[in-house]
This record gives C-alpha cells, sequence and structure tokens, in this order.
C-alpha cells in the first residue's frame, strides 16, 4: 500500500487489522477508510461510497476490503506496495518466511524462469533500473549505518556505499541513485564496472574511483563542493517543518515531493535548483519522461497529474513547470514509455490505459504490475499472484506482454486493407515499431514488386 498522510481528518475510528496493518473508518460528511501499519504510520486514503461506512472487513490474503455501507456491500481492491523492481529481463522481489528474520530477495529471469536467492537483513527499499538493481538496508551491526548496494541480474553485488541518515526514500535512474531523509537528499552520480572502458579499469585499479556524491538540504540551496570533499551527514540531523515525502530521478533531473504538496526540481549531474510548484496534495509518486522534460505526480489519494517543464531563456534564465490538463483517479501505477516522450502506461483499478499526450487508449483489463514500456509493448507481472507462492515464480502464469492498441491496428489493416492505407494510418501515429511492422509484412509479401514507403 502506499505512503499518505491526511492529518485534517478526525473522527471514530474502528480498526481492523491486516498481517502488515489495519483499516481504520472514519465517520464523516463522506466515507473516508485510513490505512495504517504496524508502527501507526499512516499508508493511505480511501474514499468510499456513502456517508460512513458500517463495518469493514478484510480477505484472508489482504488483497480485498468488504465495506458495508446501508444495505449494501462493496468491495475494494488493495494495491500492496511490493519491494520489488524490474531490470536487464529480470523482476527482483522480496518477501519474508514466518520462521526467519531475514528477508529473502528473489532474483528472478524473465527469459529462461532461473532463480537467484540471497538472505538479506534489515531491509528497507528494492528498486531498479535498466541493468542495475538499487537495495537500501540497516547495517545489522551498527545501527543508525545505512547501505545503498547496486546488484546485477545475479544478485551479484557491483557497487556500496555507506550513508549515516535513514533512507526513507529511494530511486535510481541510468546515472544516480538518490536517498531521502526526512530532511535531507542524499545525490550519488555512480558508475560500475560494467559501464567503464578497459583503459578506465586500468587507471581506476591503481587508483580507486569514488562516485560523485552531494548532500543537500531540502529548505536549503545547494552549495557548491569541493572536489574530493567528505559528505557531511549532520546536514541530515536538521529537521524540517515540511518533511520530503517522495523523490523522483532521470538522467536530467531529480524532483522531490514535500507533505505540503510542494515540488522543488534540480538540474543533475550539478544538483542545482530549477524551480518548484504547489501542488494541490501530497504527492506520493513522482516520475520524469524519457527526455525529462514532463514528469507524473500520484499523489495519497490516487490523483493523477502532469506537469511540463518549459525553459525559459534570456536574461534570467528559469525552468517553469506547468500542468497539464490531465487528472485521472483511482490510479496506484504508472510507467513512462523509454522511447516515446508522450506515451505512458497507467493502472486504474484492474485497467491499464495506454495515453499518448493527454489522450488514452481504450483500457486492457489487468491488475498486473508494469515492468517496462518499450517498442510500443508494455511488459507487466502479475505480482498479487507471484507473492502467493513466491518460491515458484512461472514465466507462463506470471508474466504478460501487452501490445498498444496502435500496433494492434497496424497488424489488423494490413491484413484487411492492404499497404497504402495503413501506411497512412502509421504516418498519422508514427513510431519506429509500426514502420518495422509495415516494412517486414511487406517484404514477407513475395508478390509485391514495389514499397508504397521508401526508407
Amino acid at each position: 500500500m502506499d505512503v499518505g498522510y491526511d492529518p485534517g481528518i478526525s473522527g471514530e475510528v474502528e480498526p481492523h487489522w491486516v498481517t502488515d496493518g489495519f483499516a481504520g473508518r472514519q465517520q464523516k460528511d463522506v466515507s473516508v477508510i485510513q490505512f495504517y501499519n504496524t508502527l501507526g504510520e499512516h499508508l493511505h486514503t480511501l474514499k468510499g461510497p456513502g456517508k460512513a461506512p458500517l463495518s469493514v472487513a478484510w480477505e484472508g490474503n489482504g488483497l480485498r476490503l468488504a465495506l458495508g455501507v446501508a444495505q449494501y456491500i462493496y468491495f475494494a481492491n488493495i494495491r500492496h506496495n511490493y519491494k520489488w523492481g524490474y531490470f536487464s529481463g529480470t523482476v527482483v522481489y522480496t518477501f519474508r518466511k514466518p520462521e526467519k528474520l531475514e528477508h529473502c530477495l528473489v532474483f528472478w529471469s524473465t527469459t529462461d524462469g532461473e532463480k537467484h536467492a540471497k538472505a538479506v537483513k534489515n531491509l528497507l527499499h528494492v528498486t531498479a533500473c535498466r541493468d542495475l538493481a538499487l537495495l537500501a538496508a540497516e547495517v545489522d551491526d551498527n545501527p543508525g549505518e545505512y547501505v545503498l548496494l547496486l546488484c546485477n541480474a545475479l544478485g551479484t553485488p557491483l557497487e556500496s556505499k555507506y550513508i549515516n541518515m535513514e533512507p526513507r526514500f529511494v530511486a535510481i535512474s541510468h546515472t544516480h541513485v538518490v536517498a531521502a531523509s526526512n530532511s535531507a537528499i542524499f545525490i550519488w552520480h555512480y558508475r560500475t564496472a560494467s559501464r567503464l572502458a578497459v583503459s578506465e579499469l586500468t587507471h581506476l585499479s591503481r587508483k580507486g574511483w569514488e562516485g560523485q556524491e552531494r548532500l543537500i538540504h531540502v529548505d536549503e540551496l545547494p552549495a557548491e563542493v569541493l572536489d574530493g570533499a567528505a559528505v557531511d551527514f549532520s546536514i541530515a540531523a536538521r529537521e524540517t517543518n515540511d518533511k520530503i515525502c517522495s523523490v523522483g530521478v532521470s538522467n536530467q533531473r531529480l524532483i522531490v515531493g514535500r507533505e505540503s504538496g510542494s515540488m522543488q526540481y534540480y538540474s543533475l549531474p550539478g544538483v542545482s535548483l530549477d524551480g518548484s510548484v504547489l501542488h494541490g496534495s501530497k504527492p506520493e509518486h513522482l516520475a520524469f519522461n524519457c527526455t525529462s522534460t514532463k514528469f507524473s505526480v500520484v499523489d495519497n489519494m490516487g490523483f493523477l497529474n502532469l506537469y511540463e517543464l518549459d525553459v525559459h531563456s534570456g536574461a534570467e534564465a528559469a525552468v517553469v513547470a506547468t500542468q497539464l490538463e490531465l487528472q485521472r483517479k483511482d490510479v496506484w501505477h504508472l510507467v513512462w514509455a523509454e522511447d516515446n516522450p508522450d506515451l505512458f502506461a497507467v493502472m486504474e483499478k484492474t485497467r491499464m490505459y495506454i495515453f499518448r499526450g493527454v489522450e488514452p487508449e481504450e483500457p486492457i483489463q489487468s491488475s498486473a504490475h508494469i515492468c517496462r514500456f518499450t517498442e510500443m509493448t508494455v511488459k507487466s507481472v502479475l505480482m498479487d499472484e507471484v507473492m502467493q507462492d513466491p518460491e515458484n515464480p512461472s514465466i507462463q502464469d506470471h508474466l504478460l506482454d501487452l501490445d498498444i492498441k496502435s500496433l494492434r491496428d497496424t497488424r489488423s489493416l494490413l491484413k484487411s486493407v492492404g499497404l497504402k492505407d495503413t501506411c497512412q494510418f502509421i504516418e498519422d501515429n508514427p513510431h519506429p515499431r509500426l514502420w518495422y511492422v509495415w516494412e517486414i509484412y511487406v517484404c514477407t509479401r513475395t508478390n509485391e514488386t514495389h514499397f508504397w514507403r521508401a526508407k
């Protein structure tokens, strides 16, 4: 379940426990269900039908909630915030065995089904990007010290970084790792051996190499740092009245969400503050598109909004965030396309929507978590089903590859209306994958003597 906080709601609360938290109902003018974990931390707010539910009950596996309202019974699907990620054709996820204190971390190859399991103590976060997984954990024999660990698809550690602050929120891009406490942001511009040339490896094997690191306080402008200067983690001990609640990062930008709804965006790798924008609610999930020109915001109520970053040139250059004309509700997952800055996939309840700009395609029935969106195909995994038997994931049963509508339509048009009309359709909906499908179809037709489109 997602993290959220709404201090303005009060009233009579009747708790109902599930294995990892409870739901309490609020008696107000509208039906509001509040979710908490076992530490009393607020996780999510759900608006329900009617004025107030008379009763609340969990399904045994914790995936659904039944609400008794007047003479009706409503059911709510619960989307758990699993510790998982997808990278390099591998799904990495974690689960707990009742007889063990450690987390069991599984690296599951989606190509051949091979699994590599690791035992990790005090694991806090799991996420991934491209060819690396990021793990964040507390050091077992040194409380108060934490480690950020980069692993490959076999679970082999490649790089690590020890920090003296609790990483409550983490994110990773192709070039940067970000970890944030309530008041400070640690930025690690990393490099791994797999990304270095042979000449660089020879040089670094003698000299050693430390990735560039920065630590900034969320209330202060980033200060210039001398090369080789040690990170001063005492900055993280300084409190703030507006805590960090989310982070997002790309190769070029960093964005930090705060509980007031304010969002601060920085340019990378120099870590300079470009500006801020006030959102109407608490941002929980922040993500950039592939060109870092737009970012998505999903708040603690499940509402989705988009912002576009405009660079204003002149005597005083500025980067301005403009909210786009789009709002969706009941959103629990979003992934931007890797090869098109206007395409993204959104999960709403039990439906997947593909957006081109602010216009959605027809929804696809699905409850899967999105792994990757590229070449007009969305790869996703049924994490709820995987977690029912986490030691035995199945490629056939738990993985899905869904083609978006324009790709499906192209294939259908090639069979029904011919090359010329299909070519016009592709020109109206341009994408390299569509032209590839078109040209493969032409090449397989032995009686075809010419191309409608030469390339």
